[in-house]
C-alpha cells in the first residue's frame, strides 16, 4: 500500500488532518479526478488510518447500475449501524426507515438527512465516525443530497467525511461548499519510482511504453505492468486504447479466467446494494441453481479483484465492479436482479428497484407500484424523484395511451421545478405514442411551455390557455394551482394591463378557495385590491389554512404593504413547514419573512431568516430564492451597522442572478446595493440606485419593489441635498399610494422635503407602523433641535430611540441617541441587544432555547445536530452575560 501511494504525500497529509480533527469536531473533504488516478487507494488509506485511530468506519460506493435506485447508497452506508436507529426521535427514525425501504411511507431527503446526522452523532459519542463515500458520480441522487446535507452540518460532531468522485461531481455535492481537491497525475519522478518499486528488472522498452500510455495514472501503471507480465514473449503491448477502456478490458479478462460459480457470485455482488455477503450468496444460489458458498470467492480474492469478510464483499477498484457488470449479458443481468428482488422481499423499498431492473417487458402491476411511489414522493416534496419514478412507471405500462399519459404527468411535474432536460426526454418518448384528445392538447401545451422563456408574453399566453382549460373542465384544484403559478410570474414581471385583467377575471370564477382568489388579486392587482386583501389577511384564521397557502398569504401581505401582518403569517407558516419537514419550501418562506422584517423593523429575526433562506436555497438548488435571500441578507447587514459587508453581499447577489431572472429579483438586488451605500454615508451613490428602482423605464422595473423603497429613497435624496429628486419621490409616492405603509412612507418623504411641514400631518399616517412612526419622530425631533426648540425635540427623540431599540433597529437607535446627546440629554447605553451580539444562527437558537425547547428539539427544528446546537449555546451564554436558560428567557423577553 505504501508503494502505491508514492506522490500522494499532500493528499495523505490532508487525510491525516481530517481524521485527527474528527476526534473532536467534524469536517469533510472531496477528492475528484479521472478513473485510476488514486481515489480508491486514498479511500482505502483513509479507512485503514481511521481504524488505527479507533474510529467507526462507514462506507458506501457508487455503482453505475444502482444509480437509478433511490437511497441504495444510503443503505450501504448505514447497514452496519442499523441497530442504532431505535435511538432516533420518532419522525427521524420513520424518515430514515422509509429511505431504507423498511417503511412504506413517503421519503423526504432532508428529513432523512437530519436523521443520518443524528445517527452519526449518536454513534460518535462512543468513538469518532469516519464516512467514506466512493465514486459519488455513481451514487444515487437522493443519497448524494443526504450526504451533502450532513457534510454541511457536522461541525460540532466527531464525524469526518471523505467523498471521492470522477470529474462529474454530483450537483448536490458540488454545491455544498466542501473543500475539494483535484487529483493530478503522478509526477514523472513519482511514476518512475512506482514502476521501479513494482518491477526493478522491467525491460526499458516496456517501461517506456507503460510510462507513456499510463500518463501518470497510478492504476494504469500497475495494471498495464500486470498485462505486460501476462503477455510474456510478446515484443510489445497491444495498440494504444483509451486508458479507462484498456483497464476495464484488463479486469474483464481477469474475470473471464475465473470459475463459473465465481463469476456468478461476482456479478451478484456487482449488482447488489450493499454487497452484503448473506444476500449475495442467497441470490447467487438462485441464479446458478446450485449451492454456492463463501469459497466461491476465493479465486477472485487470490486474483486481487476483491476482498471478502464475514459481512460483505468489497471490490478492489470500482472499475472491477464495472467490468464485471458490463461483460455479463442483458439476460443474465436481469436474472441477477430478479434473484436479488426475491432475496430482498422483506425490504420492499430495496426490492422494487431490482424488480424494475429485472423485467424485460411491460409490467402493469409494477408500473402501478412505481406510480404510487411517485405520489408519495410528491407528498413529501421529493419532486424530481417523483418525476423520474413516474417516467419509469410510464415505460413499464403496457397500454400505449396510458403510458403516454404517465409520461406527460412526469413531464408536467419536471416542468414545475425547471428540469427542462427531463421534460425534453419525457416528451420525446411521449411523442411516439398515441394519446387521448385531452393528452394531445396537454402534450402541445407542454411543448410550448418548455420552449418559451418565462415570463415572456408567449409564456403567459400558453399558461393562461392551460389554466382556462382546467377551470372550464371543472378541475378547480389544478386550475387554482395553475392560476397561482401565473399570478406569481405576473407579480415578478412587467405584464400588460390586459393580461392582468384576464388573470383577475379567472380568479373571480373560482367557485371555492377565497384565499386563492385573495392571493391572486394581491399579486396581479395590488393597488386595486389592496383594501380587500388587507382586510382578508387581518381576519385570516391561520390555523385553518394549509401551510403552503399560508406561506403565499404572507407574500400577499408584503405585496400590499401589510408587513407586520406578513411577519406573523410567515412565522406561523415557517413553524408548520418545519413541523411537516417541507424543507424545500422553507427557502421562499424564510426569504419572504426576511423582506417583511426589513420594513416591519424586526431586523434581528429577519437577518436570521435571510441567512437560513440563503443556505437552504443553495442546498435545494433554488437559484432565484438564493438571489432574494442574499439580497435580504445584504440589506439587513447594512442596516444593522456593517455596510461594507452588506455591499459585498449585494454584489454577490448580483452575480448570482441567472439569465432571464424575474424583474423583481434584479430590483431587490438594486435595493440592497442602495441600502449599503446609504448605510455607509454615501447618499449620492444610494440615490442613483433608488432612482433606478423608481424609474418605470428600467427594463427590470418592479412596481412592488418601487413602492417599498419610498422612505429610504427620500432619506437618500434628503441627505444628498437633492431637492428635485426628493420632490419627485414625493410625487411618485402620492401617485402610487397603494397601502398604509406607502402612505406613511410618502408622508415621511414629504416631511423631509418641506422643512416647514408640520410633523403632526405625518404622524397620524404612521398609526400602527412603529418603524416609520419612529423615523418621523427622529426627523422632526432633529429639525426641532436645529431650531433650538430643544424641550420639544427631546420627547420625540426619546420616543424614537425607545421604539428603535424595541424593534432591534440598532443603526437608527444610535442616530436617535446621538441626537439626544446633542440636545443635552444624558443617554445611558440601551439594554443588551442580543441581535447585535449574536450571529443570525445563534440568535435563532437562543430564541428557541428561551421558548423552552431542548437541544434536540432545536436541532430538529433548524435541521442541525443537537451537538451543534449545544456548541452554539455554549458561545451564546457568555456573549449575553447569562448562565442559565432562565436568564436567557428573561433577557430575550
Amino acid at each position: 500500500m505504501a508503494d502505491r501511494l508514492l506522490g500522494r504525500e499532500t493528499e495523505l497529509a490532508l487525510i491525516t488532518e481530517l481524521l485527527v480533527s474528527a476526534q473532536e469536531r467534524g469536517g469533510a473533504l472531496v477528492f475528484h479526478g479521472e478513473p485510476g488516478i488514486g481515489k480508491s487507494t486514498l479511500a482505502k488509506a483513509t479507512i485503514r488510518h481511521a481504524r488505527e485511530l479507533g474510529s467507526t468506519v462507514l462506507t458506501t460506493t457508487g455503482v453505475r447500475t444502482d444509480a437509478a435506485f433511490p437511497y441504495s447508497g444510503l443503505h450501504q452506508l448505514v447497514w452496519p449501524v442499523l441497530g442504532e436507529l431505535a435511538r432516533l426521535p420518532g419522525p427521524q427514525r420513520s424518515a430514515l426507515e422509509a429511505a431504507l425501504g423498511a417503511d412504506e411511507g413517503p421519503v423526504d431527503a432532508y428529513r432523512a438527512g437530519l436523521a443520518l446526522l443524528t445517527l452519526l452523532g449518536d454513534v460518535a459519542e462512543h468513538s469518532p465516525v469516519v464516512v467514506v463515500a466512493e465514486d459519488a458520480h455513481w451514487v444515487d441522487a437522493p443519497t448524494c443530497e443526504v450526504l451533502a446535507f450532513v457534510a454541511r452540518r457536522i461541525e460540532a460532531d466527531a464525524v469526518a467525511m471523505l467523498i471521492t468522485s470522477r470529474e462529474e461531481i454530483p450537483r448536490s455535492i458540488r454545491g455544498a461548499g466542501l473543500p475539494m481537491r483535484r487529483l493530478q497525475p503522478l509526477t514523472p519522478e513519482a511514476a518512475d519510482a512506482l514502476l521501479h518499486a513494482l518491477d526493478p528488472a522491467l525491460a526499458p522498452a516496456v517501461r517506456r511504453q507503460i510510462f507513456e500510455q499510463a500518463a501518470g495514472n497510478p492504476l494504469g501503471l500497475v495494471e498495464l505492468l500486470s498485462e505486460a507480465a501476462r503477455g510474456v514473449g510478446q515484443p510489445a503491448l497491444p495498440a494504444w486504447l483509451p486508458l479507462t477502456t484498456r483497464l476495464e478490458r484488463t479486469f474483464s479478462a481477469r474475470v473471464a479466467d475465473l470459475p463459473p460459480t465465481t463469476r456468478v457470485a461476482l456479478l451478484v455482488a456487482a449488482l447488489s446494494d450493499p454487497a452484503a455477503l448473506d444476500e449475495v450468496l442467497a441470490a447467487a444460489r438462485e441464479v446458478a441453481g446450485e449451492p454456492i458458498t463463501l469459497a466461491a470467492f476465493t479465486p477472485a480474492v487470490e486474483a486481487g479483484l476483491l476482498e471478502v469478510d464475514e459481512l460483505r464483499v468489497a471490490f478492489a477498484h470500482p472499475l472491477v465492479r464495472t467490468a464485471v457488470a458490463q461483460r455479463a449479458t442483458d439476460g443474465l443481468r436481469r436474472a441477477v436482479h430478479a434473484a436479488l428482488a426475491d432475496t430482498l422481499a422483506a425490504s420492499p423499498g430495496r426490492a422494487i428497484w431490482h424488480r424494475v431492473a429485472g423485467v424485460e417487458a411491460p409490467d402493469d402491476a409494477l408500473a402501478d407500484e412505481l406510480a404510487t411511489l411517485a405520489r408519495s414522493a410528491i407528498a413529501r416534496g421529493s419532486v424530481i424523484s417523483a418525476a423520474e419514478t413516474l417516467g419509469r412507471a410510464g415505460t413499464l405500462t403496457s397500454d400505449p395511451i396510458r403510458r403516454g399519459g404517465r409520461l406527460l404527468d412526469a413531464a408536467e411535474i419536471a416542468l414545475e421545478v425547471g428540469r427542462g432536460d427531463l421534460v425534453e426526454q419525457l416528451l420525446s418518448d411521449a411523442d411516439l405514442l398515441p394519446l387521448g384528445p385531452a393528452d394531445q392538447a396537454r402534450r402541445r401545451w407542454l411543448h410550448d411551455a418548455a420552449r418559451v422563456q418565462a415570463p415572456s408574453p408567449a409564456w403567459f399566453e400558453v399558461y393562461l390557455e392551460r389554466t382556462e382549460g382546467l377551470l372550464a373542465a371543472g378541475d378547480a384544484v389544478r386550475g387554482g394551482q395553475a392560476l397561482l403559478t401565473v399570478a406569481f410570474r405576473c407579480w415578478w414581471a412587467d405584464v400588460p394591463a390586459a393580461t392582468r385583467a384576464r388573470i383577475v377575471a379567472l380568479a373571480r370564477t373560482l367557485a371555492s378557495g377565497a384565499l386563492v382568489r385573495t392571493i391572486v388579486e394581491s399579486l396581479v392587482d395590488p393597488v386595486g385590491s389592496r383594501a380587500q386583501v388587507a382586510d382578508a389577511l387581518r381576519t385570516l384564521d391561520l390555523e385553518a389554512v394549509p401551510s403552503e397557502l399560508l406561506r403565499l398569504a404572507a407574500v400577499s401581505a408584503a405585496v400590499v404593504g401589510e408587513f407586520d401582518r406578513g411577519v406573523v403569517i410567515a412565522d406561523r407558516a415557517i413553524e408548520r413547514l418545519r413541523a411537516r419537514g417541507r424543507y424545500g419550501l422553507l427557502a421562499p418562506a424564510l426569504a419572504g419573512r426576511a423582506w417583511s422584517g426589513v420594513y416591519a423593523g424586526d431586523w434581528g429575526a429577519a437577518l436570521a431568516a435571510a441567512t437560513e433562506a440563503a443556505a437552504i436555497s443553495r442546498e435545494t438548488a433554488q437559484p432565484l430564492w438564493t438571489v432574494s435571500a442574499t439580497a435580504a441578507q445584504a440589506t439587513l447587514t447594512a442596516l444593522r451597522g456593517d455596510p461594507e459587508r452588506g455591499a459585498e453581499l449585494a454584489e454577490a447577489a448580483l452575480a448570482l442572478l441567472p439569465p432571464g431572472a424575474a424583474d423583481g429579483m434584479r430590483a431587490l438586488v438594486e435595493l440592497a446595493r442602495a441600502t449599503a451605500h446609504l448605510a455607509a454615508e454615501r447618499p449620492d451613490e444610494a440615490l442613483v440606485h433608488f432612482t433606478a428602482i423608481l424609474d418605470p423605464a428600467q427594463p427590470w422595473h418592479s412596481a412592488f419593489v418601487a413602492r417599498w423603497v419610498v422612505a429610504d429613497a427620500a432619506e437618500a435624496a434628503h441627505r444628498a441635498g437633492d431637492r428635485d429628486a426628493l420632490a419627485a419621490i414625493v410625487r411618485f409616492g402620492c401617485a402610487a399610494a397603494a397601502s398604509a405603509h406607502l402612505h406613511a412612507a410618502t408622508a415621511y418623504a414629504a416631511l423631509l422635503a418641506d422643512e416647514d411641514a408640520p410633523a403632526e400631518a405625518a404622524l397620524p399616517a404612521c398609526a400602527g407602523l412603529p418603524a416609520l412612526r419612529a423615523r418621523v419622530q427622529l426627523a422632526h425631533g432633529a429639525r426641532l433641535h436645529r431650531r433650538r426648540r430643544t424641550n420639544e425635540a427631546r420627547p420625540l427623540l426619546r420616543g424614537a430611540r425607545e421604539t428603535f431599540q424595541a424593534l432591534g433597529m440598532t443603526a437608527f437607535a444610535e442616530r436617535a441617541r446621538q441626537e439626544l446627546r446633542a440636545a443635552g440629554e444624558s443617554v445611558h447605553a440601551g439594554p443588551v441587544d442580543a441581535s447585535q451580539l449574536l450571529t443570525p444562527q445563534e440568535l435563532q437558537i437562543a430564541r428557541l432555547a428561551a421558548d423552552g425547547l431542548s437541544n434536540r428539539e432545536i436541532g430538529a427544528t433548524l435541521y442541525l445536530s443537537h451537538r451543534t446546537v449545544g456548541s452554539h449555546l455554549y458561545r451564546v451564554f457568555p456573549k449575553l452575560g447569562v448562565t442559565s436558560r432562565g436568564e436567557l428567557r428573561a433577557l430575550l423577553a
